[in-house]
């Protein structure tokens, strides 16, 4: 069987003026083989065009990702019990630090912040298989999935 790679914990870190958005996120290999040569790439966006920022950051990632992308690794498969056991994190952080006005309006307003992150890995034979990973915040500060890029390949 294929590894099949997906988030099961996500996070956004306090937010501060002038420091740049951060989120953490669980990565399980929900497969029954491990997930091989690992490559990651994510960001977290914020504004009033977040969800449209998402798209263009999805729209230019190289297929495959190049290994300047991200780090490689392998993801066993299994799922942990707790936090604890987890065994994949990553951190998505801007490439922009926050204005407190930024902050202001990320904590008052849905889909002003959001997480993507692609995870491509290999099975024990070689197929290229990637996950693509959306989550945004709304005022309310609960995680939701975007809309599109939330899909297994």
């Amino acid at each position: 069987q294929r590894p099949y790679v997906w988030e099961n914990l996500l996070y956004l870190v306090e937010m501060k003026a002038n420091d740049a958005p951060k989120a953490n996120v669980g990565l399980v290999d929900y497969g029954k083989s491990p997930a091989l040569n690992v490559r990651l790439a994510r960001t977290a966006l914020f504004g009033d065009n977040a969800i449209q920022q998402a798209d263009q950051w999805f729209a230019a990632l190289p297929k495959p990702l190049s290994i300047e992308t991200g780090s490689l690794s392998i993801i066993p498969p299994g799922i942990p019990t707790s936090d604890k056991q987890q065994i994949a994190f990553i951190t998505a952080e801007s490439d922009r630090p926050l204005s407190q006005s930024d902050i202001d309006h990320i904590t008052q307003t849905d889909h002003a912040a959001v997480v993507v992150a692609r995870i491509e890995y290999y099975d024990l034979e070689g197929n290229l298989y990637w996950s693509d990973i959306c989550q945004f915040r709304l005022a309310t500060g609960a995680i939701a999935s975007c809309h599109t890029h939330n899909e297994m390949h």
